[in-house]
């Protein structure tokens, strides 16, 4: 595939740093230096402009912070004026990264989403006997930095454009070399885009009977389990070759479920797991806390209620809802963060 433009004049121009500072503020509004920034939009976006055209914008700052969801996180949140230099900068670069992509894969993509990867999951497990599940060993973590310039150079033609990605990249020092910042929107597109080879080897050269990967947990489905066994080896070949690992391989029936995106997928239904549905029923106490506390008003409590409900209806969990929606406001509900 040719290399595609990435023109630093289409990021640091005026109206794309407008649209971007819109795309930034969704869910943002309340912080305090989104606040700041927009009090003085246009001096701000003059600064950031003139900052990405002549390679001076600062990059890697933000807030560090742990979560549990269920796995422990280190999330590293971008200033503001950098959340809006991400948007900046992927509004142009998306469609780009996107064309490279197979249609299977589900992660950061318009039309796309969980939802639908558990829908193609589905179908799959219907159709197919056997499955192989591979998820990456500390996938955002370990993404080589020289690998990813590298693919991103075959990618792109736009030497300012590419001097800036590099700088992103390399702000991310937790592990010198390595390693892209969970929370930074351009870390997410890249981490997705990066596993592309596997996603080709499984499909294109694998011939398999069903395929699905949301950013770095890949499933596999074939009648013939000697054939999946043949794709690991391949698999594992190319993840090494992208300086990655797997974790332990999971090769098993469909007909004995398949655990993903904290659902259990079965040929003919599927379910939350355990670790799903106790999040689900945390989510739902602390957002009855937040509500009875003040912390929260009671409009947000129902909207993210209502989305809660919206995820468990992924799946055949009625029971599960019916219980919540009786649950009787506030009780037994506590202000601990859901997230641990």
């Amino acid at each position: 595939m040719r290399r595609r433009l990435l023109d630093i004049e289409a990021i640091a121009d005026q109206e794309n740093l407008r649209e971007a500072v819109l795309a930034a503020s969704r869910g943002k509004r309340h912080r305090s230096d989104q606040q700041t920034f927009v009090a003085d939009l246009d001096r701000n976006l003059a600064d950031l402009r003139q900052g990405i055209l002549d390679g001076t914008v600062p990059v890697g700052r933000g807030s560090t912070f742990v979560i549990h969801d269920p796995k422990r996180r280190t999330i590293h949140a971008p200033v503001f004026a950098e959340r809006v230099l991400h948007h900046a900068i992927m509004r142009p670069l998306g469609p780009i990264l996107d064309r490279r992509l197979i249609h299977h894969s589900y992660a950061c993509r318009l039309g796309k989403g969980q939802r639908a990867a558990l829908e193609h999951a589905s179908a799959c497990a219907r159709r197919c006997a056997w499955y192989l599940q591979l998820d990456v060993r500390a996938y955002f973590a370990s993404v080589p930095h020289a690998t990813l310039l590298d693919r991103l150079g075959r990618m792109l033609v736009g030497d300012a454009a590419l001097r800036l990605l590099e700088r992103i990249i390399h702000a991310h020092t937790d592990h010198p070399g390595c390693g892209l910042p969970i929370g930074a929107l351009t870390s997410q597109h890249l981490a997705n885009v990066y596993l592309d080879p596997c996603d080709r080897l499984a499909t294109d050269q694998g011939h398999c009977g069903g395929y699905v990967r949301y950013m770095d947990d890949l499933v596999v489905w074939d009648d013939d389990r000697a054939h999946l066994s043949q794709i690991l080896v391949g698999l594992t070949t190319t993840a090494a070759a992208l300086g990655l690992a797997f974790k332990a391989a999971r090769l098993n029936r469909s007909t004995h479920g398949l655990p993903f995106l904290g659902w259990r997928i079965f040929p003919g239904y599927r379910h939350l797991d355990r670790r799903g549905r106790e999040r689900l029923v945390r989510r739902w106490a602390w957002l009855d806390a937040a509500w009875a506390s003040g912390s929260i008003t009671e409009g947000v409590a129902q909207e993210r209620m209502l989305a809660c409900l919206a995820w468990a209806d992924h799946g055949d969990t009625v029971d599960l809802r019916r219980r919540l929606g009786r649950q009787p406001c506030h009780a037994g509900a506590t202000a601990e963060n859901p997230n641990g």
